[in-house]
């Protein structure tokens, strides 16, 4: 009677686990709270991949995602970044007098889904931010360094819940892995590593929060 008892309960448990399995394969969206929205990175670090330059800014991007709902179709346009601020007279650098600075030009910057981390039910999105464009600036010798990132991108997250779970804070943060070269002759590649508030909406303090449904 015991043996017939436990070979019940393993298979409850089975059903319960093909269902939570079952649930999260039919999952084929992400859900955000807002579409408007504003993060800040306190700092945002780019980091010469020969070692030498290094420059520290207080970065600010602000933007709009399409819908509140992003489809897992890799390279999508989900959204645009519409106004980026780098304070560029309290950047930290090494060597000293190197500043950075945003090229406007270039915006809007798109916002594309690339993949999803983390391992199901609990999933997160990644998204890559192209066409960012920015300059160094007094760097020695050469002057100025002009970067605009590719599809590679320079931004991953945010962080989500579980399928049905209630939603989680969400973060932007700059992807350490991905080396984004110069348009400039002569000028360093570099990484950026970063270190983003939670995501807020547009013009307030809400945290913007994300799930996967």
């Amino acid at each position: 009677m015991r043996f017939i008892q436990k070979l019940v309960v393993a298979a409850l448990a089975a059903t319960a686990l093909f269902a939570v399995l079952a649930s999260a394969s039919s999952a084929r969206e992400f859900e955000t709270s807002e579409t408007r929205i504003r993060v800040v990175f306190r700092p945002l670090i780019f980091q010469s991949t020969e070692g030498a330059d290094r420059i520290s800014c207080t970065v600010t991007l602000e933007g709009t995602f399409h819908y509140r709902t992003i489809a897992k179709v890799e390279r999508s346009l989900i959204g645009y970044i519409t106004r980026a601020i780098a304070e560029t007279n309290t950047c930290a650098s090494s060597p000293a007098g190197i500043q950075a600075r945003v090229l406007t030009e270039t915006l809007p910057w798109h916002v594309q889904y690339k993949d999803f981390a983390g391992t199901l039910p609990e999933v997160r999105p990644r998204v890559t931010v192209v066409r960012a464009g920015f300059d160094l600036i007094r760097v020695p010798i050469l002057g100025t360094c002009k970067y605009i990132a590719t599809t590679n991108g320079i931004i991953v997250g945010p962080a989500g819940g579980g399928i049905n779970e209630g939603t989680r804070a969400s973060r932007l943060i700059a992807e350490n892995g991905v080396a984004n070269p110069s348009i400039t002759p002569f000028c360093p590649e570099g990484r950026f590593t970063s270190n983003a508030e939670p995501i807020t909406v547009l013009g307030g303090t809400t945290a913007v929060t994300v799930r996967l449904i």
